[in-house]
Parts: structure tokens; sequence; C-alpha cells
């Protein structure tokens, strides 16, 4: 049976930016609903709420979109809809929660679980792609000329090259359950289509947004080739320790336009970083850093404050460890954590030393001035929520914006 079907991106005010990339998810979504020859419209509802009439309506939600999510299903319920799907990380992480206020909802890969619902009616569908190469992002269901994100100065679009994260062991981390935590790589093939795709759109700089690249080097250094071919300068995710084992991998990196990385060090103390199994320590952090500036490689650092057992004596030493590798590090981000469904310490946070709410957790808070949401209120046996956001405040101002604290 055909039918028409309309999905849609939330709103995501947690953002410094919510035009600056497109969501590639939803985008692989329409191409599957469309070879099985649906009519699909895409809408990003950070240009604001607009309905369009459709047989199906599909909403995808991360954790800090879900109450966004619910909303949007009321406003379409208003205007008429009523056959109206769920899915995305949120969903596949605590399907309990969705089936609370969704009636259809798809959990896994969006590829499968949607064709499931609009196809067979299901009322819940689980979908695992098997062939990760089968579909590429409908390019054709929104206009990627209207995101605006610039690496080395020059406009980029984004790529995904792998499903999910090889360390996949940190415990303030959101983990789908299995089959969907399972690591998958697109192939090379696939990799130099989209980066011609991407080519051919006009576009000369590309994000890589795996949860950290140089991970699989025989498959990573094509890739990395063929970047190089098609002239893209390009920015990626990486880990640290990965990065150390591959130094000459990233050199060529740095041969074949890569200009910018973002590492995950989430805290300057080796205590915390040992508590929430991050698998790298601060002296490691410091010498990639360092290594990464010496290559002309532009680093932005993400760090966490109120993770499990913070106190003064931690955030010093992050504090410390921040102005060791302060004249290396081009731009920073400093969060609030906020423990996310799937993570090891939402699940069993008896195991940590954190105190929060369960229902405290939708939302997300990207700094100073952002009014639109706020922090979840952590809180550990050492410092109130109160005092972690005043440390995450002087974090921000000293080293983001260059203030004297």
């Amino acid at each position: 049976m055909y039918y028409d079907v309309c999905l849609i991106i939330p709103e995501r005010p947690y953002l410094a930016n919510q035009m600056a990339l497109p969501h590639l998810g939803v985008l692989q979504v329409s191409s599957a609903l469309k070879e099985h020859g649906y009519e699909v419209t895409v809408l990003d509802f950070a240009n604001g709420y607009h309905f369009v009439e459709a047989d199906w309506y599909g909403i995808t939600a991360t954790t800090a979109d879900w109450i966004e999510a619910i909303k949007i299903k009321r406003w379409l319920e208003e205007n008429g809809a009523d056959r109206i799907m769920i899915g995305g990380p949120h969903v596949t992480s605590n399907p309990n929660d969705a089936s609370k206020h969704f009636e259809y909802i798809g959990v896994g890969d969006g590829e499968v679980s949607a064709i499931n619902i609009v196809k067979n009616g299901n009322r819940i569908a689980y979908g695992f792609l098997k062939d990760i190469d089968r579909y590429h992002p409908d390019k054709e269901a929104i206009d990627l000329w209207s995101y605006e994100f610039y690496i080395d100065g020059k406009r980029a679009t984004s790529m995904v090259t792998t499903y999910s994260c090889l360390w996949g062991k940190c415990s303030f981390c959101s983990r789908y359950p299995k089959p969907f935590s399972r690591v998958r790589f697109h192939s090379v093939e696939w990799c130099a289509e989209e980066i011609e795709q991407i080519a051919e759109l006009g576009f000369p700089a590309v994000m890589l947004y795996d949860d950290e690249f140089f991970t699989y080097p025989k498959r990573d250094k094509q890739i990395i080739r063929i970047l190089g071919e098609y002239g893209m300068v390009w920015r990626c995710f990486l880990r640290s320790d990965y990065a150390m084992k591959n130094i000459e991998m990233i050199k060529e990196a740095t041969d074949n336009g890569l200009r910018e990385v973002l590492i995950g060090i989430e805290s300057g103390s080796d205590k915390i970083l040992k508590i929430i199994n991050k698998g790298t320590d601060p002296e490691m952090n410091r010498q990639i850093i360092q290594i990464l500036h010496d290559m002309n490689v532009k680093v932005k650092c993400a760090m966490i404050v109120g993770l499990p057992s913070e106190s003064e004596e931690t955030l010093k030493q992050t504090w410390e460890w921040c102005e060791s590798v302060e004249d290396y590090v081009n731009d920073w981000d400093f969060t609030v954590f906020t423990p996310l469904p799937g993570s090891d310490i939402y699940n069993n946070p008896d195991k940590y030393d954190i105190e929060f709410e369960m229902d405290d957790i939708y939302t997300a808070y990207k700094g100073m001035g952002s009014t639109a949401w706020k922090p979840c209120k952590i809180s550990t046996s050492s410092l109130s929520f109160e005092q972690i956001l005043e440390w995450r405040d002087r974090f921000e101002r000293r080293f983001k914006f260059k203030e004297v604290c």
C-alpha cells in the first residue's frame, strides 16, 4: 500500500547552533522508505513547527530531545495526525519509556524498523540492518546547504563511517542493548561513494561523525587517501589511546586534509578517569594534544564537570591539567554531567558516588547564556549541585573565554 511519510527532527535548543549539521539517521530512514516506494518529507523543526499532510509521521529523539518529542506528538495530534511513530537513540536505549507515550515504536535501526511499522502496522518494531552499506543518506530530502558548519574556514557537511563505539566501556556513556551495540564498519567502497556524492554537491570539507576515527587502520588509511584524492579538508573525533597507537596514520591524515579533531578528555584527574573507565590517563591525553598541535591540527577538548566522586581536589587537578595544555588547545567544551539511560551510572547508581533524580535527566546544558535548557541537578558526596555548576562556569570563563579568574 502507498503511503506519504513525514519524518521530523525536533528542535535542539541545547546546541549552540541547531543548524550546524544535518541529522544523518533520519536521512538514512528516508532512503529506506523511498526504496520501498513511499513518498517522504523531512522536516527540521529547528526552523519552527510546520505541518504537512501525511499518512504516517515519524519523530526521532535523543534523550535530550525526549520532552520535545512528546510535545511534537501532541501538536501533531491536535492537527489531526493519528499514526505517529517514534525512534532514535533514546527509544533504542529505553523502549519502555517510549511505550508510555507512543503507540508505534521503532527500536534499533530505523531503516528496518520504520518499514516494519509503516508496511506492516507493527506497534513495536525491532530493526537491525545487517548490510549497513545498503543505503546512503537521502541528500535530496533536505537542503544540506541550509546547515552551516566550517572546517578550516570551509563549508562542511557530515558523514558516518562506523556504527557504535569500539571502546564501549565508559561508564557515563549510553550504550544500546545487543545487537545494536555491535560495532559495524562501512566498507571503503561505500565511503568512497559517500565522499564522491558530497564532493559533487560542492562541499569542500567533511565532518566524520564517528564516535571515534583511527580505530580500524587497514580500512581507515584507505578512507584517508580517498579524502585526500578529493582535496577534502576534514575533522573527526578521536580517543587518545587509539591515536597514540597510530601516530603514523595521523601524520598521513594531516597530509590528506585532516585539520581539526575533538577529543573526549572528560577530566584531568586520573582518579576520575579510572572511575568512569575511560581507558586513558592525563599524561597520555597531554601527549597526544601536543603531538597534534605540532602537526598543525587544531584540537578541541570536551570536558565533563560533576562526574562520580568529583571533589574540590579532582577539579583542581583538572584545572592544573587544562593549564598544562592550554597553549596547544584551540577550543574547549565544558558540560555538566548528565547520567544517560543505557549508561552504567544511570543503570547502577549505587555503584557510584553520585546522586540525581531519574526524572531529571531529560535536559542538556551548553553553558553560560543558555536559557532554553538547564543542567541535571547532580551532586556527589563532596560537592553540591550549586558547587558543580559554579566550577563548570569558572572553567568556561577561564579556558574557553580567556577571562581572568
